[in-house]
């Protein structure tokens, strides 16, 4: 249902843009976007009688690029990917994850307005972990981030919707998300 109306949303708001405007090739843009986490991380309690797993949360990214070309940027990014949890009805787990980091954006320009877009890079993220009755533990690394996505240019704002991946240490977490760029 939410990844139905997310997609809804991003065909809505690209339909509503009926502006027939160009992004610069080149320049500074900076942007937010808000959707859905998925992690694969708690997979294995998910079989164990008793056990209830929510592996989802809402995630948000910040970001900050230049555009060198309109085929490359290069992107900064801070993405909250929320918390996923598991309880036995007695004691309870949450993780919180967070990441940093940086990617390269290549885009294939559909038309003047509208792109699709991938990203590969590197990221250091951050972990904590709570458990019921226990003190906070924290985990971090650095891992490859990297997804697909769609853009849609309206002069100085562009839409843009994403699927991004950020590896954790062999688990990940994916992000699907909305977001709206400011190109200067």
């Amino acid at each position: 249902m939410k990844k139905s109306l997310l997609a809804a949303s991003v065909a809505a708001a690209i339909s509503l843009a009926s502006v027939n405007a160009f992004a610069a090739d080149d320049g500074l843009y900076v942007g937010a976007s808000i959707g859905k986490t998925s992690s694969s991380a708690l997979d294995d309690l998910d079989s164990i009688p008793g056990v209830s797993v929510d592996d989802s949360d809402t995630g948000y990214k910040l970001f900050a690029g230049y555009n060198f070309t309109s085929n490359i940027a290069l992107e900064g990014f801070y993405t909250d990917l929320g918390q996923i949890s598991a309880t036995d009805g007695i004691n309870k787990v949450v993780a919180s994850m967070s990441s940093v980091g940086v990617a390269a954006v290549g885009t294939l320009p559909v038309n003047d307005s509208f792109g699709v877009f991938a990203k590969v890079g590197y990221q250091a993220w951050n972990a904590r972990v709570k458990e019921t009755g226990m003190s906070l533990v924290r985990g971090d690394g650095t891992d490859v981030v990297y997804g697909i996505g769609a853009s849609y240019n309206l002069d100085v704002v562009s839409i843009r919707g994403e699927l991004e991946r950020y590896d954790l240490d062999g688990d990940g977490v994916n992000l699907l998300s909305l977001g709206v760029a400011f190109n200067f």
